[in-house]
């Protein structure tokens, strides 16, 4: 049993693939009748999640989880495989917690699947006055004999969380570069240092959804460029972004994962550290663009 935070991300990620295995790399992504059934399946996922998280069974919901499965939390905590999914779940059972999860757009590649939603977490410790917090989240799905499971799972906050919120503390080193997006992470990164918000949107469809941490979600590519524009605006400075894991998806989409620092201008150490997954799609002249993404922060300073 392992919970880890995204320093060790690359190995996780790297287990995470291996559920993946029977997936097929030539998948297509157009709607037909059994794909729409899919779809639905992998909403029922989410559904089955939140019915059995607050009736206290954190087992059942790790149950739908593959064994080698990743799940970064809101608070930083990357567990990695179901019994650490099983452990991270129930280690908040004596703040009684209940969760309301709205599934959102399910896209289904042959045996594997992205979907994404948000969610709301009530948290009522006996003796004290509940508090509440809520966020996005982004699924890969696979299909193991026959049945959707989860193989990765990103969650991120809407807004500042309450105070007293634990943040999970970073521990390891961090994860190397092996994926094969760093062509669009390395111009993400590039553009953003240099302050250019409109020109890092076009790295995004132009019906992009964007989740970025403390932001909720985002629709559209001139939405996202005064999102962007605005965390820029906010704390100026720089970031770095490290590219861990892509899994092809076919049929021109594919699903990224990493990591990345920012970093006040002016000073020597980064502020808040943090992971994505971003679900990517191939424009015509073969780029990469953003068509989904979630992106969780934690501090790793003064924030």
């Amino acid at each position: 049993m392992k919970i880890r935070t995204i320093a060790t991300l690359a190995l996780a990620l790297a287990l995470g693939a291996c559920a993946s295995e029977e997936a097929t790399d030539d998948a297509m992504a157009d709607a037909t009748p059994e794909a729409s059934a899919d779809a639905q399946a992998v909403t029922e996922l989410a559904e089955y999640w939140a019915t059995h998280y607050n009736m206290g069974h954190p087992g059942m919901v790790a149950g739908k989880y593959a064994d080698e499965a990743w799940f970064l939390s809101s608070d930083g905590t990357l567990s990695e495989g179901s019994e650490a999914i099983e452990t991270f779940l129930g280690s908040m059972a004596e703040m009684n917690p209940q969760v309301v999860i709205t599934p959102g757009e399910v896209m289904v590649f042959g045996d594997q699947a992205v979907g994404v939603g948000m969610y709301e977490m009530t948290l009522s410790p006996e003796g004290a006055e509940p508090v509440s917090y809520g966020g996005s989240y982004m699924t890969h799905n696979v299909k193991v004999d026959g049945a959707w499971v989860v193989a990765g799972h990103i969650g991120n906050l809407t807004d500042d969380p309450f105070e007293g919120f634990e943040f999970s503390a970073p521990e390891g080193e961090a994860g190397e570069n092996q994926g094969t997006m760093g062509e669009l992470t390395g111009g993400w990164a590039t553009h953003y240092n240099l302050g250019h918000a409109s020109m890092v949107a076009d790295y995004y469809t132009e019906d992009a959804m964007a989740s970025l941490s403390r932001g909720g979600q985002v629709m559209g590519r001139e939405a996202i460029s005064t999102a962007i524009s605005g965390v820029m605006e906010a704390r100026p400075g720089t970031i770095d972004i490290n590219d861990l894991q892509t899994w092809e998806l076919g049929d021109g989409w594919a699903l990224d994962v990493g990591w990345f620092a920012s970093t006040e201008a002016g000073a020597d150490a980064p502020f808040q550290s943090g992971g994505y997954l971003n679900l990517l799609k191939q424009a015509d002249d073969g780029s990469w663009q953003i068509h989904w993404a979630v992106s969780n922060a934690w501090p790793t300073g003064d924030m």
